[in-house]
C-alpha cells in the first residue's frame, strides 16, 4: 500500500514539473487553410471547416467580415472544437471568414478563407448538324457551355446517343481541347454510326452532371490520301501558380496522325525518359510541368514530325510570397528576454512581371499596432519589420508584449497572412561571476567559477572558451592545465609543473557562455603573467650511453692529471739545475768569449797555486791566465767591471748564478794580485 501512494505522489510531482517546465505562449495554429472552399447552395450534407492550435486552453471563436458568427439554422460553431459547420447555407451565408484561436496570453489568426458557391449550370437545347470530310480533321464545338465553379473541379466528358452511358474515348485520332471542344483528327466513316455526340460536364464538388451541345455528323467520303500535319489547337496561354503544376496542351491533324516532340523555353529537347520535371500525356498532345519555379517560364515549344510546330506561353504567378533571399528569420515565433527588443521580418515581394505587393500591415493578436508605433512598436519605413521596445511580461499596469503578431499583404493573385507568436521569458541573471583580470605565475592555481539563474521552464547551460594572443579562439576541455567541474560552472587552472611554452599557451582571455535555447550572456575573464617570454628554461641534461670500451670523460680526467704530474716534475728539475749553478763563475765561456783560448792557455803554462782570496793571510793576484796576453787586471774591480759599475747584488747572471758572490770579492779583496 505504501509502494501504491508512493508511485501516485511521484506521479504527481512529475505532472507539477512538466506544467513548471511550459513557457506561458499564445496559441500557435497548425492548420492549413484552403484560400476558398466551395459549398452548394442548399446542400443536404454538412460542410465541416476545422481550426486546430496548440498550447494551453484554448478557446476558438470564428468571424465573418470582422463580425462574431453566431449559431444559426444554417451555420454552427464550437469555440472549444474550433470547428464551423455549414448546413443548407444560404445565400448570406457566403463570404470571408477567418478563426481565431485564444489562451490568456494572446490570439492567433487563420488567413481569410473564402467560402463560395459551387454550381453547375445547364446546357440549352440547340441540337445542330456538322459537315465533317473523310480522311480530314473535324471539329465539334461544345457550344454554350454553362458556369461551372470550382473550375478546377469541373472535367467535360463527351457523350455518344441518349444518357451518359457511353463515352466518347479519347485516342490517338480523337482529342478534346481546353476549352472542351472535341477533335477527329483523321476522319472515317465509323465515326458516325446514328448516335449524336453530347458534350457533358461533371462537377467534382456538386457531385453533379449536365449534358448537352447535342451534334450531328455527316461524314462526306474522299479518297485516301497523305495529308501534311496541320496545327489545329494550342493552349496559348496558360496561368502557373508558382510551386504547383500546370499543363500545356498542342494538337496536330493530318495523315498518319504526326508525332509531337517538346522543348523547353531555353529550346532544350525535353528527354521524357529521364526528366522527373516534365510528364506527357494524351498521346503526347500535353505536357505537365511540375513543381513551377521562375526558371519554368516562358514559351514552350511542341512540334509535329520536325515540320509543323506551335508555341504555349507559361507565366508562373504567385500570391506574395516571402523573400527567400532574406537572411533574416520572416515571421518566426520567438522568445526574448524581458528587456530586450523583438523584431519580426515579413519582406514580401511578387514574382517577376507581376506588380509589387501592398505594403505590409501589422497586427497584434488581429488588432493593428499603427496608433502604438513609437511607444511599444516600431515599424521601418518599408514596412517590412516590427521591432517590439523593451519587451516585459504582463503586469497589472500592462499587458505585456506576449501576444501573437500578425503581417498581411496582397497583390493582383491574392493575398499573404503571416501569424508568429512571441513569448516574454525571464531574463538571464549572474549570480556569481569571477574578476575581470587574474595575474598568474608558472606556480599558480586558479579556480573561475560562475553561476546563473533564468527562465524556470528552461535549463541553463555553460560552455568555456580560450583565445590567446594571436586571437585564435578554442573550447576549452580538461587536460593538464584545465579542469572543468561536471556542470561546467567552474574551470580550474593549473600552471604548476608547465614548462615556459605550455604556460604561455594558457595566457588570454577565457569567456564563458552562460545560455539556454533562446539567449545567452557572456562573462569574460583576462589571465595575464608577469613571467618574460625571453627568459629561458635550462635545458636538462641530456642522457648519453657510455661507450662500450670505456668512459670519455673518465679517460680525460686521467690525461689531464698525468699531463699535470708532468708539467710539475718539469718545474721541479728546472729549479734544482739552477740551484746547482748558483756560486760559481762560467769562466771558460767569458775567456772564450772575450777572444782567449783557455785550454791553449793552460797546455802552454799549466796551473799556479793561488791562494783564495777571501782566506786571512793570503792574497791572490789578479793575473792572465796567458803571459802573452800582454794586460795586467789591475784589480779584482777591473774584474767585475762587466757588470758595470754600481752593482745590484739581488740579481742574477744571466746563466743563472747569483752576482752578489762577486760583490763580496770586490768589497773585501781590496788590493792588486800580480804574477
Amino acid at each position: 500500500m505504501a509502494l501504491q501512494w508512493l508511485g501516485i505522489i511521484c506521479f504527481i510531482v512529475l505532472i507539477c514539473l512538466c506544467f513548471c517546465q511550459v513557457i506561458n505562449r499564445p496559441p500557435s495554429l497548425t492548420k492549413i487553410f484552403e484560400p476558398e472552399y466551395y459549398i452548394q447552395i442548399d446542400h443536404s450534407t454538412p460542410v465541416t471547416v476545422q481550426c486546430e492550435a496548440t498550447n494551453g486552453d484554448i478557446t476558438y471563436q470564428w468571424r465573418k467580415d470582422n463580425v462574431a458568427v453566431r449559431n444559426s439554422r444554417q451555420v454552427a460553431v464550437d469555440a472549444k472544437l474550433g470547428t464551423i459547420t455549414f448546413t443548407r447555407i444560404e445565400y448570406e451565408d457566403y463570404g470571408t471568414y477567418q478563426c481565431f484561436a485564444s489562451n490568456q496570453y494572446g490570439t492567433a489568426l487563420s488567413p481569410p478563407i473564402k467560402i463560395k458557391e459551387a454550381r453547375l449550370g445547364s446546357f440549352p437545347i440547340e441540337p445542330v448538324t456538322q459537315d465533317c470530310t473523310e480522311y480530314q480533321e473535324c471539329l465539334i464545338q461544345c457550344r454554350n457551355r454553362p458556369k461551372c465553379e470550382p473550375a478546377a473541379e469541373c472535367r467535360v466528358e463527351w457523350k455518344k446517343g441518349p444518357g451518359t452511358d457511353y463515352n466518347v474515348r479519347v485516342s490517338e485520332r480523337i482529342a478534346v481541347d481546353g476549352k472542351g471542344n472535341l477533335h477527329i483528327l483523321n476522319v472515317k466513316q465509323e465515326d458516325w454510326d446514328g448516335q449524336e455526340y453530347g458534350c457533358g460536364l461533371w462537377n467534382e464538388v456538386t457531385k453533379t452532371f449536365t449534358k448537352g451541345s447535342m451534334t450531328s455528323l455527316n461524314i462526306i467520303k474522299s479518297t485516301p490520301k497523305l495529308i501534311e500535319p496541320k496545327a489545329v489547337y494550342n493552349s496559348v496561354k496558360v496561368k502557373a501558380v508558382l510551386r504547383q503544376s500546370a499543363t500545356l496542351q498542342c494538337i496536330f491533324a493530318g495523315s498518319p496522325i504526326p508525332s509531337i516532340t517538346w522543348k523547353t523555353p531555353h529550346l532544350d529537347l525535353i528527354n521524357f525518359t529521364r526528366s522527373q520535371k516534365y510528364e506527357l500525356a494524351d498521346y503526347g498532345r500535353k505536357l505537365l510541368v511540375k513543381n513551377i519555379t521562375f526558371d519554368d517560364e516562358g514559351y514552350y515549344t511542341c512540334i509535329a514530325n520536325n515540320k509543323v510546330q506551335q508555341q504555349s506561353l507559361l507565366n508562373v504567378t504567385s500570391p506574395p510570397y516571402l523573400n527567400p533571399q532574406n537572411k533574416n528569420p520572416q515571421m518566426l515565433d520567438s522568445y526574448v528576454s524581458a528587456g530586450k527588443n523583438a523584431a519580426f521580418y515579413c519582406d514580401v515581394m511578387s514574382v517577376p512581371g507581376e506588380d509589387p505587393p501592398s505594403l505590409p500591415i501589422w497586427k497584434k493578436n488581429g488588432r493593428d499596432i499603427g496608433a502604438s508605433q513609437g511607444v511599444e512598436y516600431l515599424v521601418s519605413q518599408d514596412m517590412k519589420e516590427l521591432t517590439v521596445l523593451d519587451v516585459m511580461k504582463a503586469t497589472s499596469a500592462r499587458p505585456g508584449s506576449t501576444g501573437s503578431y500578425q503581417c498581411v499583404s496582397e497583390n493582383s493573385e491574392g493575398m499573404i497572412f503571416k501569424d508568429a507568436f512571441l513569448a516574454v521569458i525571464d531574463p538571464i541573471k549572474i549570480l556569481l561571476r569571477p574578476e575581470k583580470s587574474y595575474r598568474v605565475d608558472r606556480e599558480s592555481l586558479l579556480s573561475l567559477a560562475v553561476d546563473a539563474v533564468t527562465d524556470p521552464a528552461l535549463n541553463l547551460r555553460y560552455r568555456w572558451r580560450f583565445t590567446d594572443s594571436n586571437n585564435i579562439t578554442i573550447n576549452v576541455a580538461n587536460s593538464a592545465s584545465w579542469m572543468l567541474s561536471n556542470d561546467n560552472k567552474n574551470l580550474t587552472i593549473n600552471t604548476q609543473g608547465l614548462d615556459k611554452e605550455e604556460f604561455f599557451r594558457i595566457i588570454g582571455r577565457y569567456t564563458i557562455e552562460v545560455y539556454h535555447s533562446y539567449d545567452a550572456e557572456f562573462v569574460h575573464i583576462d589571465v595575464v603573467t608577469n613571467v618574460l617570454t625571453n627568459v629561458t628554461d635550462p635545458l636538462p641534461p641530456v642522457p648519453q650511453e657510455p661507450p662500450a670500451e670505456a668512459n670519455l670523460w673518465f679517460l680525460g680526467i686521467i690525461f689531464g692529471v698525468i699531463i699535470l704530474i708532468i708539467v710539475i716534475i718539469l718545474i721541479v728539475c728546472m729549479l734544482y739545475h739552477n740551484t746547482c749553478k748558483s756560486g760559481t763563475y762560467p769562466v771558460d765561456e767569458k775567456e772564450v768569449a772575450a777572444g782567449h783560448d783557455p785550454e791553449k792557455e793552460l797546455a802552454d803554462s799549466g796551473f799556479h797555486d793561488l791562494s783564495r782570496a777571501d782566506e786571512d793571510g793570503h792574497k791572490m793576484d789578479n793575473i792572465s791566465l796567458s803571459d802573452d796576453f800582454g794586460k795586467q787586471i789591475e784589480s779584482d774591480e777591473d774584474s767585475m767591471g762587466e757588470y758595470g759599475g754600481d752593482l745590484d747584488i739581488s740579481k742574477f747572471n744571466e746563466d743563472g748564478s747569483f752576482i752578489g758572490i762577486y760583490a763580496d770579492k770586490l768589497t773585501h779583496n781590496t788590493k792588486q794580485s800580480t804574477v
